[in-house]
């Protein structure tokens, strides 16, 4: 009888994650065969639990799933038209996202997956991808996926021969963490930030100079996603330090950032940080309420960090109050 220490094959998830074993005919390490199999369901707690209990024999197709390695492709070929070719991935405790793909297909495939059985196709889905062509395939899942989330455990892919020759193609699952952001530090002094992305999905980078500043700063412009990851370099000379990654609308506005005022023999001199791109125009006022006067010029910036001169001709002999506009 199996049990903890003596078994052909095991599932161990933990807390209430469902459990799940597949044997095929060309399982190790022990293929299926026909006769009585013996199953075991360990309490792992300290008080009575609940279960329920299944099983399924399958006669259909998939009697030689794949099981795909985290990150690794793997390279096949369907020769017949419609013909499907199954794959087993197992998503582990810690995954918080995960990349199904088809690469470099010499035809046209579409991609079919589902968690738990039945195996997934044109019938029975949850997920697909059917670009046309011999476009790479991509579903993204995550923990807020609809309409299944993503759960440790079993998730089956179908690739399809929608051509009529044979395809050639690679297929690759790859796991991310909740951590997932690669930095990268460049001699010069920028950084390059590389997350996983959602093709088609708006990105924003905010900021902080130091981790308990009460609020979020927009470091970003809009980044919009046309690959499965995306990279956005800080510029050397901005003033935070810590950054986050945030998908859809950003949580806070964009703010002008003051950094620094300085009265030198040259005229005085401020700096701010803002979006790059983004366009300011300064105006100044002598008295107070203001008759606010425009001083040229509209000044941009291709990273976050603006500055502006002012050197009047007859220098500084009365008060002079400035304001910083953001124009369109």
């Amino acid at each position: 009888m199996p049990d903890p220490r003596h078994y052909d094959y095991r599932s161990v998830y933990p807390g209430t994650n469902d459990e799940s074993i597949m044997v095929l005919t060309n399982s190790a390490p022990v293929p299926l065969t026909p006769g009585a199999w013996l199953i075991a369901v360990v309490n792992m707690e300290g008080d009575p639990v609940d279960y329920t209990l299944v099983a399924t024999e399958s006669t259909g197709p998939g009697g030689n799933l794949i099981t795909l390695t985290n990150a690794v492709a793997y390279t096949n070929s369907i020769s017949t038209t419609n013909g499907l070719d199954y794959y087993q991935f197992l998503v582990s405790t810690t995954g918080t996202n995960v990349l199904f793909q088809t690469l470099g297909a010499d035809g046209n495939v579409d991609l079919y997956l589902s968690k738990g059985l039945p195996l997934p196709g044109p019938g029975a889905y949850q997920y697909g991808s059917f670009n046309s062509g011999n476009t790479n395939e991509l579903i993204v899942v995550d923990t807020n996926s609809q309409p299944v989330a993503l759960t440790p455990g079993r998730w089956f892919l179908g690739v399809l021969n929608a051509d009529v020759n044979s395809v050639r193609y690679a297929v690759r699952a790859t796991e991310y963490g909740s951590l997932y952001l690669h930095v990268q530090f460049d001699p010069s002094g920028v950084s390059h930030l590389t997350w996983i992305a959602v093709i088609g999905a708006d990105y924003y980078i905010e900021g902080k100079v130091w981790l308990e500043d009460p609020a979020w700063s927009i470091v970003s412009p809009k980044l919009t996603a046309t690959d499965v990851t995306l990279t956005y370099t800080v510029p050397a000379n901005t003033p935070y330090h810590f950054f986050r990654v945030v998908q859809g609308d950003p949580t806070v506005k964009p703010l002008i950032n003051w950094q620094a005022a300085v009265l030198t023999t040259n005229g005085f001199t401020f700096d701010w940080t803002g979006l790059p791109q983004q366009k300011f125009q300064v105006q100044y006022a002598t008295n107070l309420p203001p008759n606010w006067v425009t001083l040229s010029p509209i000044i941009t910036s291709t990273t976050t960090h603006f500055v502006f001169t002012n050197d009047p001709p007859a220098g500084f002999k009365v008060y002079r109050f400035y304001r910083v506009l953001l124009v369109p």
